[in-house]
């Protein structure tokens, strides 16, 4: 009888065979295990995603793209709201460009300064953090709450980096189903990000908010501020390059807002 990793490994080569995708039986499943079923549904959707955000090439404006990627992120992972912040090279302030929620009406155009709240702090970093619960984080702006009466539990964000530059970030909020966002999604946004990031350096002409290089603050690669598998988004990315999520596990403390 195959040890236990063993039986993993051609259980993952079954179900990928030649590329082809077929759907897995009873035994593949049991030969997986939880955690090998949990990596194997991440990688379909990232599979999914990929497909999706083809639609980018047809987006000719930033705030087009951006509205584009948040309806793509929140179809993948249930969640109350969202929006995509972008940055504003003459104020180097984040403005909610794209807004989907109850209160999204009160905060589109809203400006949010770099480093401020779980969003700021996010993008000027360059890392992707999920939270829990945002009370217990010391980073959360509670002002917006308190403007527009929304209730916020969790968050997931990443940032929108290419090649160096802040374009803004991106974030979800209040998980749907569950308390907290799993650590498996922390790698889908992530992706989605980094695939706005490389369509607004590329693709889409500048005017009003753009990138900005923060000279005191550099931007790192975007990075799961929790390990959540291999790195994900990488530029020029083709179908066969898209991230394979590996041991994932459901994530717990680290986000913000």
């Amino acid at each position: 009888m195959p040890a236990p990793a063993q039986a993993q490994a051609q259980a993952k080569a079954a179900l990928s065979q030649t590329g082809r995708r077929r759907v897995p039986t009873p035994a593949d499943l049991a030969k997986l295990g939880r955690e090998g079923m949990e990596e194997m549904v991440v990688n379909e959707i990232l599979a999914q995603v990929f497909e999706e955000m083809m639609g980018l090439f047809n987006c000719r404006t930033r705030e087009s793209a951006a509205e584009f990627a948040l309806d793509v992120a929140m179809r993948r992972i249930p969640c109350e709201a969202g929006s995509v912040l972008l940055s504003d090279i003459n104020s180097r302030d984040l403005i909610f460009t794209a807004v989907r929620g109850d209160a999204g009406h009160r905060l589109k155009g809203r400006k949010v300064q770099m480093g401020k709240g779980i969003v700021g702090f996010a993008a000027r970093q360059g890392v992707a953090i999920a939270i829990a619960d945002v009370r217990k984080d010391s980073r959360w702006n509670q002002e917006l709450d308190t403007e527009t009466g929304f209730s916020t539990r969790s968050v997931i964000v990443a940032p929108i980096v290419h090649e160096g530059l802040t374009h803004g970030a991106f974030e979800l909020l209040n998980r749907r189903g569950a308390e907290v966002f799993l650590q498996t999604e922390t790698s889908i946004i992530s992706y989605i990000a980094t695939q706005l990031a490389e369509h607004l350096g590329n693709s889409v002409s500048s005017g009003g908010p753009d990138h900005f290089v923060d000279m005191e603050h550099p931007v790192r690669p975007a990075r799961a501020a929790v390990p959540a598998g291999r790195p994900v988004g990488r530029p020029g990315m083709t179908k066969k390059q898209v991230p394979v999520v590996a041991g994932s596990k459901r994530g717990g403390k680290s986000r913000s807002r």
